[in-house]
């Protein structure tokens, strides 16, 4: 089989050139001598061919808002000395807009004076484990979870507690899938809850009785929950329309729980790392909010003012450019199981509920018999590890440092012909 060959997207070409000038090019992304993307491939995997796809860092294929570049501009020109701004109004009303498909009972909300600013998502969690926890104490996290999350726990000498997540695969297209976390494997000792919601790297959901029933239990035994939300714009849940996943606890009416905070930020959902745009916890505590607020300033770890200021931009004026990025995507998750589909091959993997990742079983892909019929479509097989895919040229994220050897994580905020060429070196190399 020609691993360049791109037969499902010629069969699904109408839909997917409707989205097509969306995506910048992997030609064009590596012309960038900085882009991290790119650049970073040649030094972190010097096995990788020449032609390698990089499907690893977690920002889009997709040009930020052109308004939100184009105000920052401005400022920049005509702007200079030290500024400030607050982000308090413009997140309250973005959660307010989010959360126009709550029930109408639901009454508790974002206030602007429950945001406090901060420099990163990693650096918030990071100064929210230094106030309020102490050595040795124990904090839960998911696994498979995002790397950075247990290092953050490991590197304040705290204990980490991990908590298996189920995983439900894709079954066909459109499918998507809410979980839930038994609330009887959680540590009635540990002093804090580090939860991803959308999970990294599997897009889990939690349903939203299960939501509240983690609520209660952290409330009961007096345990701090920490939701990291940056992945909660990248919405695709069963029976409506992409959109963003509502703040933990919020359809319940829990989200200004006294043991609550959240963390977020602007970068994820409008592809500002480069900037960054501002993240940001949301503390509904008073005395923890204080506490924060002051951890924060004494470290320096306040958001620019040009962060800020693309947190705003992008909140106010970008919600139509968000709506065309949610599609693409929305798109791309159903390509993936069109492609699993035509090639008759039987895999482990799932998309979740949200978020732009494949979470990839390597050593599951095996072909789909029917009947006596023991042909495949050309289905020959060498890859069995991560180091198999980079040697293939294909850069995704090992599922080793996620707590899971046998998978990968691909970035599927890119054009649907690089999905395909990706796939293709996976199960026919």
């Amino acid at each position: 089989m020609d691993i360049n060959a791109t037969p499902v997207l010629e069969a699904y070409k109408k839909e997917a050139d409707s989205y097509s000038s969306l995506w910048d090019s992997d030609e064009l992304g590596e012309q960038s001598a900085s882009r991290l993307k790119y650049a970073g491939v040649r030094k972190r995997f010097p096995q990788a061919p020449s032609d390698a796809i990089a499907m690893w860092i977690a920002d889009m294929n997709i040009r930020p808002p052109e308004e939100v570049m184009a105000l920052l501009q401005q400022h920049i020109v005509s702007e200079y000395g030290y500024q400030d701004c607050d982000i308090g109004q413009a997140v309250a009303d973005w959660h307010s807009q989010q959360n126009v498909q709550l029930p109408s009972q639901i009454t508790s909300a974002v206030l602007p004076e429950h945001v406090v600013d901060a420099v990163s998502t990693i650096g918030a969690i990071d100064t929210v484990l230094r106030t309020f926890c102490s050595k040795g104490d124990k904090v839960m996290h998911l696994s498979p979870g995002y790397p950075p999350l247990q290092d953050i726990i490991e590197s304040n000498e705290l204990q980490p507690i991990s908590i298996e997540l189920p995983l439900s695969e894709n079954k066909a297209a459109n499918s998507s899938h809410i979980e839930t976390i038994d609330t009887a494997l959680l540590d009635t000792d540990a002093k804090a809850f580090l939860l991803c919601h959308p999970n990294n790297p599997t897009g889990t959901v939690l349903d939203s009785e299960n939501q509240a029933e983690i609520i209660r239990f952290c409330e009961r035994h007096n345990i701090l929950l920490i939701v990291d939300e940056v992945h909660s714009d990248f919405g695709f849940l069963p029976h409506v329309a992409p959109s963003c996943v509502p703040l933990f606890g919020a359809a319940r009416g829990l989200l200004c729980s006294p043991i609550l905070i959240h963390i977020n930020s602007a970068s994820k959902t409008f592809n500002l790392a480069s900037v960054p745009g501002a993240s940001y916890a949301i503390v509904s505590d008073e005395a923890k909010r204080e506490a924060l607020q002051r951890a924060l300033n004494r470290r320096h770890l306040y958001a620019s003012h040009l962060s800020k200021l693309a947190l705003i931009f992008a909140y106010k004026a970008s919600s139509k450019w968000l709506e065309q990025v949610l599609a693409a995507i929305e798109f791309n998750r159903n390509f993936v199981n069109a492609f699993f589909y035509h090639h008759k091959l039987k895999a482990t993997y799932t998309m979740g509920a949200a978020g732009y990742f494949l979470w990839l079983s390597i050593s599951s892909i095996t072909p789909q018999f029917k009947g006596n019929d023991t042909s495949s479509t050309g289905f020959t097989r060498t890859v069995g590890t991560f180091n198999d895919c980079v040697k293939n040229g294909v850069i995704g994220s090992d599922g080793s440092a996620f707590g899971s050897p046998d998978f990968i994580r691909l970035n599927l905020a890119c054009s649907p012909e690089t999905i395909e060429r990706a796939l293709n070196r996976i199960c026919f190399c």
